[in-house]
């Protein structure tokens, strides 16, 4: 599956696309190491998976964390291990860049990504959709950084230092 993929893309796009696994899909060394030898990187849910991850030799770069309801000292952590976090919302990003401003943390460097809310979701079942204004039965999506205020995160973040040079999204499952 993963050669499909890559196919897929290559055909349709020029660009540089990295496949990674979620964890929260199978925490099974073997099944993730598989996959990391197929070169894709792992997308951790919690701290744990992205120390998980480091444990199995993935190398940082090809770790990223995308998480909402982050602590303080979980965010701490996630730095320290030097793992891609893929902001959340624009309270998450000002909450990291207060963390760095009272010295409690280095963003420098700090790989980082935007999860944008595409506003369309596959909306399969109201327990599976993480994309779009609201789901299968009108409760609104938390996940991601709304379309018309994803430019200004970007550009909240260069004011403070800080390179964003990932755009994630997820329009949701069919599990």
């Amino acid at each position: 599956k993963v050669a499909i993929v890559r196919r897929a893309f290559a055909v349709h796009y020029e660009g540089e696309v990295a496949i990674h696994f979620a964890m929260k899909a199978s925490h099974i060394p073997h099944v993730v190491q598989l996959l990391a030898d197929l070169g894709c990187g792992v997308d951790a849910a919690s701290p744990n998976e992205a120390n998980l991850g480091l444990r199995l030799g993935i190398p940082t770069e090809k770790i990223m964390f995308t998480g909402t309801s982050v602590s303080d000292t979980e965010m701490k952590d996630l730095v320290a291990m030097k793992v891609r976090i893929n902001i959340d919302s624009f309270s998450q990003l000002r909450r990291l860049i207060e963390l760095a401003k009272k010295g409690e943390l280095s963003c420098s460097p700090l790989p980082l990504s935007v999860r944008l809310n595409p506003a369309v979701g596959a909306i399969t079942g109201p327990n599976s959709t993480t994309a779009g204004a609201r789901n299968a039965e009108g409760v609104p999506i938390k996940f991601g950084i709304e379309p018309k205020k994803i430019l200004e995160v970007f550009e909240y973040a260069h004011k403070n230092g800080l390179l964003v040079d990932t755009l994630h999204f997820h329009i949701g499952s069919g599990w």
